[in-house]
């Protein structure tokens, strides 16, 4: 995906089930019901750009958290986009925190992978993470399916009538 100048690309990693409700424009509660709006943690899409595959892109973000819903090894979902309009994005750290009323600092009671540092990542790789709140998609929005090794593939694109439509021949 290319941003106009200026304007960061997003992205957000969903499980397999998230990702097909997506495409079948059946919008998960997690996203307010809404095909165009992402809630959640995001980082920006070029931090993560040099990793190939799932398999990666999962350990880099630390998503094997306790109760995590990916696997090391699943094929994963990445919604990139850009916006203008967002209610909010914090960064992990003290200040959204305090944005949560919690004076004492990034403690914000989750449990690994959160850092309350403002990063994710592993001994080899930091990358910033951010708290997105009602970010809505621009249109054009990408939904990339991210097989363990490698090979990622465009599976949808979000409509300007907020519709998302799946790609001629993509299968899973």
């Amino acid at each position: 995906m290319t941003a106009p100048p200026g304007k960061p690309v997003w992205q957000q990693v969903l499980c397999i089930a998230e990702g097909d409700q997506l495409r079948a424009n059946a919008v998960s509660p997690y996203y307010g019901g809404l095909p165009d709006v992402v809630q959640g943690f995001v980082t920006m899409a070029k931090h993560t750009a040099h990793l190939r595959g799932s398999e990666a892109l999962l350990r880099v973000l630390r998503m094997d958290y306790p109760g995590s819903p990916f696997g090391p090894s699943d094929p994963v979902y990445a919604v990139r986009f850009t916006t203008d309009s967002v209610a909010s994005v914090f960064s992990t750290d003290k200040p959204m925190a305090r944005s949560m009323g919690r004076d004492g600092g990034a403690d914000l009671g989750y449990g690994p992978p959160y850092t309350g540092n403002g990063f994710t990542g592993t001994a080899e790789f930091t990358i910033p993470e951010f708290w997105m709140v009602d970010g809505v998609l621009d249109p054009l929005a990408e939904l990339w399916y991210v097989p363990p090794t490698d090979g990622e593939r465009l599976a949808a694109v979000l409509t300007a009538s907020k519709e998302w439509v799946g790609v001629a021949g993509f299968d899973h």
